[in-house]
């Protein structure tokens, strides 16, 4: 259902990415890592953790017909044991923010939306016959996601909120929003052999044209970080290993458009991959560029 193993690491590096890209862009020589910095994680764990959790509940006459083996369709987790979890996560986001001043406000500004997406924003009948309105209408909360960490590195900073919005961070906002994109799209892309009931974006547009939704998210990824490797004068193997690790899933996704079979239908586990490696990439130029301070301790 939410398997620590695998999101726990890919949250870790994108935040901390995100994060440290915000400080070190305000010209920050150490990065300062304290209580802001662990508000901010668990706030943006818990994001990640709620939507799970939205759509179990979302989904779940669809999973009870076609996925039940999951957990809470066979009853293995209890819809009380759900509503706990996201009601105990959201509120102790409430009050680690609250005790943070003004970072109560993008933090809500981040659960309206999310919620908003939870009530398909009151247009169900629509959103579900069309999959790729939901697409357009639920993606942009990544973007209210990722300027909630912009604010909380600006607090870390500053102490207080920004007087103006700051045009440089438009390139780390979408250089980590992209690839939220290309794992969605990149789940639901199926070889024709491996299509059920379940609507896909191959389904819907087949399987050759899904393929270049998580290729083209990708490749903005890649070129964002990219240019954000050159302004912050990082190490040049970074721009180009952060490039090969780009062709690398461009190969994937080719090769399944040119082939859309089961054997080559490889595409959400190298998206995971790649962002993984990429973030990973652009985490260690950032800790090794810049001082460290963790909590007073200078690392």
């Amino acid at each position: 259902m939410f398997p620590l193993e695998k999101h726990l690491p890919l949250l870790l590096v994108s935040f901390l990415g995100l994060y440290g890209c915000l400080q070190a862009q305000a010209g920050a020589a150490t990065l300062a890592f304290g209580p802001a910095a662990v508000v901010g994680f668990l706030s943006y764990f818990g994001m990640s953790l709620t939507m799970r959790v939205y759509d179990e509940f979302k989904d779940r006459e669809l999973d009870r017909v076609l996925f039940p083996h999951r957990p809470f369709p066979r009853g293995a987790v209890r819809a009380g044991d759900l509503v706990a979890l996201c009601v105990g996560t959201v509120a102790l986001g409430l009050v680690l923010n609250l005790r943070e001043g003004w970072l109560l406000w993008p933090y809500l500004a981040m659960h309206a939306y999310a919620l908003l997406t939870f009530k398909w924003f009151f247009l169900e009948r629509l959103h579900r016959n069309s999959l790729l309105l939901a697409l357009v209408t639920h993606q942009p909360l990544g973007l209210f996601v990722n300027a909630y960490v912009i604010a909380v590195a600006w607090h870390a900073l500053n102490g207080g909120p920004p007087q103006a919005l700051d045009s440089q961070w438009v390139l780390p906002l979408f250089a980590f929003f992209f690839p939220v994109g290309a794992w969605e799209t990149s789940r639901k892309i199926r070889a024709p052999e491996q299509e059920t009931a379940y609507i896909t974006y191959s389904s819907l547009l087949g399987p050759r044209r899904a393929a270049l939704f998580p290729l083209v998210f990708m490749a903005l990824t890649a070129g964002l970080l990219m240019r954000l490797v050159v302004i912050l004068g990082f190490a040049s193997w970074t721009f180009w290993a952060i490039g090969l690790a780009a062709l690398g899933h461009v190969a994937v996704c080719v090769r399944f458009i040119l082939r859309p079979d089961a054997a080559n239908n490889r595409i959400r586990a190298a998206t995971e991959a790649v962002a993984g490696s990429i973030f990973a990439l652009f985490l260690l130029q950032l800790f090794t560029q810049r001082a460290v301070i963790l909590f007073g301790w200078s690392l």
